[in-house]
């Protein structure tokens, strides 16, 4: 019902946005698949870990009452919307489907646990895909694993099945923007160029 209430109310309020080749955060070449996390320094370092999706990140109550806030279908859920929801289309399509599918499969299961979306980017690499989390706010977000289909929803309907893309969901939940492309392509730079490490 949510994904449908969603897709209704994009042609009214997204913005297609251009990514732009600059900025963003290069996944590193020489990481296994598995979940990994990227944590943004004040110096301008960053540092890679590698997760354990089974292992939950503590719950921060004021990320987890925004995200109660929202409630589907309703005219708070399309002003939030409109505030800042945006995605764009990164040129390329996905010809590995069972990859795909392992990274979507996965990051439901994520946040079936409760895990969150944490500050910096959160990922799941595959041998040649990546699907990333880009949360630029400053809490964790807790979202339903239906984030992810919505995620999907969003790009596949605008673009196409199984394009690369990304989609900021703005205030809806939290500066996050989910991110499927290939590795070695830079994710995270739909925001004033993204983070660069």
């Amino acid at each position: 019902m949510l994904l449908r209430t969603f897709l209704n109310l994009l042609p009214l309020v997204a913005a297609a946005t251009a990514v732009s080749s600059e900025g963003g955060y290069l996944v590193p070449k020489d990481l296994a698949p598995g979940f990994y996390h990227v944590n943004f320094h004040a110096n301008g370092t960053s540092t890679v870990e590698k997760l354990d999706p089974t292992a939950v990140v503590p719950r921060d109550t004021n990320a987890a009452e925004k995200r109660d806030l929202r409630i589907s279908g309703s005219a708070k859920f399309a002003r939030a919307l409109a505030k800042r929801f945006a995605y764009g289309d990164s040129g390329r399509f996905m010809i590995e489907q069972d990859q795909y599918n392992t990274l979507t499969a996965r990051w439901r299961s994520y946040f079936s646990l409760g895990n969150a979306a944490s500050p910096g980017i959160t990922f799941y690499i595959t041998d040649r895909l990546v699907l990333a989390s880009c949360n630029y706010g400053r809490n964790n977000q807790f979202m339903p694993p239906e984030s992810v289909d919505e995620f999907n929803g969003v790009l596949d309907q605008n673009f196409g099945l199984w394009h690369t893309g990304w989609v900021h969901w703005g205030d809806v939940y939290g500066d996050i923007t989910f991110w499927r492309d290939y590795r070695g392509i830079r994710l995270c730079s739909n925001l004033n160029g993204g983070w660069v490490p």
